[in-house]
């Protein structure tokens, strides 16, 4: 005989624990996400960042997800 739904859930509720491990998160951004965010906010296209900084389009817009309060 099966458990109904709700009761299943409430105890997949219960067994969540949040245990925080690593380093905590930054307030704010380093100057090197601060100068991408900068050149972000000036209208330069996310690969052309990207290639001028060595790093990835998708990196740089993780970053403008992030730290967009920034902008």
């Amino acid at each position: 005989m099966s458990r109904p739904k709700e009761t299943w859930y409430q105890d997949s509720v219960d067994l969540i624990v949040v245990n925080r491990v690593g380093r905590p998160r930054l307030k704010s951004p380093s100057l090197k996400v601060l100068e991408l965010l900068n050149l972000v906010k000036m209208g330069i296209s996310l690969a052309d960042i990207g290639r001028e900084y060595n790093c990835s389009r998708q990196y740089v817009y993780q970053l403008k997800l992030r730290w967009g309060d920034y902008l």
